[in-house]
């Protein structure tokens, strides 16, 4: 058995060592430029280090200079590889590079050149990741700055300085130590590259303390950071005076700084500066549109924050909608909604109500109409059926792991984790959806599905205040009743939900039952606080155009207010929809139920908050004769929600 194993081995090895000729054959025998790298790229995603060793060790071999140049042009990319840099559009490719990382750092030893940009290459993983070794990437900086220490190398020191304090590897104390010992070294590194990384990287350091403490309320500290931070930022200009790259690298942190020295309008020119020499060539312009919009809006400056928003709005969407595992669903949902709701403030504010109400709604149901429109596409099926595993996955749910790849043709393939082959798959079936399953419906749209004594009551909250539509029969392009309400902001809002820094609200009387806070006291605040804020202005205008049934489609966390309890919205028969859309669509139903209603509740034992809207959805129901089904905790399987009673 021993002999038979070792005899396969020597096979597969045979087998990879000349794949591996193959490549540097079709490498040096390249027509072009491009098809040579091809090649090379095809070679380093499929062997990794392994196929630079066979370079090196044929170029030492060889008298041949081409074999030479070949391996000095594979080290270059494969350093901008480690560094960050895309050559395909795999979704598998990261984490190839991540494999390649760890083997370099598992096999080359301290003495390792590579081992610093390895270590960046998994400390940039994002959290949770189960290939971010912290510890790993931690020892290998430490091993590397040891390393350039010996040989005199200062550039490696500050580099390696550079990536610690980047990716926070040491305590503050340490922190601050090793920023003094790059400082006492910088004069002697002659690279401006190297020169500008390791200062952009303590100025960055600098304003997130300044931010912490400003947030804290300490105002002493905030200051004293603001100035080091200020300190570095001069130095950075000055060296890099006229040089256009330096200075649209370091336009994001001048921005952030001038926001926390309390200067929108720099920082916002600053932003601004960043889209003009970003927009016509690669580069995340659209986050500095993100930006700057929310700072023309401070500002006041309306059409210059639509202008800037609306053409990176098909950016954020896409990023929004091809995400497919929590946190990136989260994250680009998060960003996403900001840029559509500023955008709907920016035009409320100049009386374009249409395009408000458009890109509001927008932020409401925009991934549920697109897995609408994913679930009837012809591929539609297999996508679900991707969407699961890839979901099952992430929340660690073992799947059986078919190896597509062999070793031997493709050496990092093979260790590919079965997410990254699932995203892959993923990746290629998805369709292109036409953008007019996507848009938003209009006003008359709206309008025309409501009856004469009805209204919809769309609401948006954002730091600039709170903004109402209401729409009647009848409406076309602009709603019968719209309201911007600037001294109630999300924040002010969020404080009659929460109870503000005492924590003791109406959402904590909720989701944290064992605070024992009193629930009562708690519902009362919120229902004073938010009837003073919307209640009263709103049931005013309703009772003023005939109104008796409303439908509130509420933003964010407001749909935990219960409005139908506000005193001057008591006497209106109030219902609540998700969205503009879900609205329009279940008055199209025509299919009738046979008053029965299933409710989960909690099926992910972390949403206490839905035991109490499953359990007063259920006796509002009940009261009404429906026979209803719950399937609440642990009772609440994919398996008993199939089986469910339709």
């Amino acid at each position: 058995m021993t002999s038979n194993k070792s005899n396969q081995t020597i096979d597969v090895d045979e087998v990879d060592h000349h794949l591996i000729h193959i490549y540097i054959k079709s490498a040096i025998e390249s027509q072009t430029e491009e098809e040579r790298k091809q090649y090379l790229t095809e070679a380093l995603l499929s062997y990794g280090i392994r196929f630079g060793y066979s370079l090196n060790e044929l170029a030492r071999m060889s008298d041949q200079k081409k074999y030479q140049d070949l391996s000095d042009e594979y080290l270059d990319l494969l350093v901008s590889w480690l560094t960050g840099k895309r050559l395909t559009e795999r979704a598998d490719e990261d984490e190839r590079r991540i494999v390649l990382a760890i083997e370099s750092i598992e096999g080359m030893g301290e003495d390792n050149s590579l081992g610093r940009l390895a270590a960046s290459s998994i400390l940039k993983l994002p959290l949770g990741h189960p290939r971010r070794d912290v510890d790993m990437a931690h020892q290998a900086l430490l091993n590397n700055l040891g390393r350039c220490s010996d040989h005199g190398d200062i550039e490696g020191q500050v580099s390696t300085i550079t990536d610690l304090v980047k990716y926070k590897s040491e305590s503050k104390d340490r922190t601050l130590e090793l920023i003094q010992e790059g400082q006492n070294l910088i004069d002697q590194v002659s690279d401006p590259d190297i020169r500008r990384n390791f200062q952009i990287q303590i100025l960055g350091y600098y304003i997130q303390f300044a931010i912490t403490n400003r947030d804290d309320g300490n105002i002493q500290a905030q200051k004293q950071w603001t100035m080091k931070a200020k300190t570095i930022y001069d130095q950075l200009i000055t060296e890099n005076q006229g040089n256009s790259h330096y200075m649209d690298k370091n336009l994001y942190l001048s921005a952030l700084l001038f926001e926390i020295m309390e200067e929108p309008a720099k920082a916002a020119e600053r932003f601004a500066s960043i889209i003009n020499s970003e927009k016509h060539h690669e580069g995340e312009y659209h986050i500095a549109a993100m930006h700057e919009g929310r700072l023309r809006i401070v500002l006041g400056e309306y059409q210059r924050g639509i202008e800037v928003l609306e053409p990176v709005v098909p950016i954020f969407e896409e990023l929004y909608l091809t995400a497919v595992e929590d946190t990136a669903v989260r994250d680009a949902g998060k960003d996403f909604s900001k840029v559509v709701t500023n955008l709907a403030f920016a035009h409320a504010c100049m009386g374009q109500w249409q395009e408000a109400v458009r890109n509001l709604e927008m932020g409401k149901s925009l991934r549920l109409r697109y897995r609408k429109a994913l679930r009837e596409s012809h591929r539609g099926q297999t996508i679900l059926e991707l969407e699961k595993k890839l979901y099952a996955l992430s929340r660690g749910v073992s799947q059986e792991s078919e190896r597509t790849t062999d070793r031997a043709s493709d050496w990092l393939g093979e260790q590919i984790s079965l997410q990254s082959r699932v995203l892959e798959e993923y990746r290629k079936q998805r369709p292109v959806l036409s953008s007019k399953l996507l848009i938003s419906p209009s006003i008359s749209e709206i309008a025309t599905s409501l009856v004469q004594d009805e209204a919809v009551v769309m609401m948006g909250l954002s730091f600039k205040g709170t903004m109402i539509a209401v729409i009647c029969p009848g409406d076309e392009n602009m709603p019968s009743g719209h309201f911007l309400f600037e001294d109630w902001t999300k924040g002010k809002l969020a404080g009659f939900l929460t109870g503000g820094e005492d924590e003791d609200g109406w959402l904590f009387a909720n989701g944290a039952p064992e605070l024992m806070i009193d629930r009562q006291q708690a519902l009362d605040k919120l229902i004073d606080g938010f009837e003073e804020a919307i209640g009263k202005p709103l049931g005013s205008f309703l009772k003023h155009k005939g109104v008796h049934r409303v439908t509130i489609i509420p933003h964010l966390w407001t749909r935990l207010v219960p409005f139908w309890a506000l005193p001057s919205l008591v006497d209106f028969d109030i219902l609540i929809s998700p969205s503009a859309t879900n609205f329009i669509t279940s008055r199209q139903s025509v299919k009738v139920l046979h008053h029965k209603a299933l409710i989960v509740a909690d099926p992910t034992l972390d949403l206490p908050v839905s035991l109490a809207e499953a359990e007063a959805s259920g006796q509002y129901l009940a009261s009404m004769g429906w026979d209803i089904t719950q399937l609440i905790k642990e009772n609440a399987t994919e398996e008993a929600l199939y089986s469910a009673p339709p």
